[in-house]
């Protein structure tokens, strides 16, 4: 960005000089809505039951853009607490209370709040990203605001009475649109280090140590619980006329034939949560049909597959699995950390899609 030509006093000793252009704003003199919302009564299910109306919490903020939150009321709980307002698309939502003070999301959404979030929407004066981004730089001054006591907090009047310091407002967009573009990259690679560092993490967990026993080994509960597809026989089969004419389904085709067997094919996440008492539900087992289409999809995990025995295939395949895996743990941190921590879940997950992927692919 560029350096301006001359500054004076901005007459706020922590903040010191700034352009000459500049103007200091009030916050309640430049928004036309600052509000906040409310908690509707605990328990009561007219309020919160198939409710279809957003209703944000501070534990949904992200010092980002926000594309929804986690919960949702009812048009009941709209009509009986007038504190509850509906904010539109555009507004920007900083965190009032307890460890959350300070942290603020961009709302691409419509929603109402609880009574821990602050509200601004509105302005001719200045542009919302600018002012998040001055939030998330100031966090630790407006934190020093705050009051109170084991828990202190901040409130809407001392977040209305903040001053800021700001160009033009098409200035602002400008200094905006280059401070999402650089926070974009450092996201970016901070992202990137953390898969590096998550992946080192994991292969330091497997490299061997001194006494170290064989590595965990599929056991008989899956053995029992998975079959594999693959070729027993081959067997004409007589197309001339001459009425039905059905395949024994009692041979061994590698496939089960009832309801019960063909099921037990998608219950990884019961056998998981049997044997480790987790509680996965089978929301969960996305991530891993996820993981299992991008590793039967592999081009050249194919080829490994059809040219080398299960005991060579498993080489290649650990590294690609683990790819896949970190390429989709934002996806459901829950049992991405679980199979990082715990090398016999970690294993038993793998060694199933080891399995399944080199059967598919023969």
């Amino acid at each position: 960005m560029k350096k301006y030509d001359s500054y004076k006093d901005s007459g706020v000793e922590w903040i010191g000089e700034m352009p000459i252009n500049w103007e200091s704003w009030k916050i309640s003199h430049a928004f036309d809505k600052i509000g906040s919302g409310t908690t509707p009564k605990s328990g009561e299910s007219i309020y919160y039951e198939n409710g279809i109306i957003n209703w944000l919490n501070t534990g949904d903020l992200n010092n980002s853009v926000l594309y929804s939150c986690s919960k949702k009321i009812t048009l009941k709980a709209l009509e009986d607490y007038s504190s509850l307002k509906i904010y539109p698309k555009g507004s920007l939502v900083i965190a009032m209370y307890g460890a959350t003070i300070g942290k603020t999301s961009l709302l691409e959404f419509e929603t109402t709040t609880n009574q821990a979030c602050c509200v601004f929407s509105e302005s001719d004066e200045i542009d919302i990203r600018f002012l998040q981004h001055w939030f998330n730089g100031n966090k630790e001054y407006i934190i020093n605001l705050a009051v109170g006591g084991g828990q202190p907090n901040i409130s809407q009047d001392i977040l209305k009475g903040i001053r800021i310091f700001c160009p033009s407002k098409e200035e602002q967009t400008q200094i905006a649109n280059f401070l999402d573009q650089k926070t974009t990259q450092i996201d970016d690679l901070i992202h990137k280090k953390e898969k590096l560092f998550t992946y080192s993490r994991f292969l330091l967990k497997k490299l061997p140590k001194i006494g170290q026993q064989d590595r965990f080994k599929l056991g008989d509960e899956v053995s029992l619980e998975y079959y594999r597809l693959q070729k027993i026989s081959e067997q004409n089969i007589a197309m001339e006329s001459q009425g039905e004419y059905g395949l024994d389904g009692s041979n061994e085709s590698g496939i089960r034939l009832s309801k019960d067997e063909q099921a037990a094919l998608s219950e990884i996440i019961q056998v998981l949560n049997k044997r480790f008492g987790t509680e996965f539900s089978d929301a969960d087992k996305l991530f891993f049909d996820q993981i299992e289409a991008e590793l039967i999809a592999d081009i050249k995990l194919s080829e490994q597959a059809k040219s080398n025995s299960m005991e060579n295939f498993k080489f290649g395949f650990e590294d690609i699995f683990m790819d896949k895996l970190i390429g989709r743990m934002d996806q459901n941190q829950d049992i991405f950390t679980k199979m990082m921590d715990d090398k016999d879940f970690g294993g038993l997950v793998r060694d199933y899609m080891l399995k399944n992927n080199s059967v598919l692919n023969v």
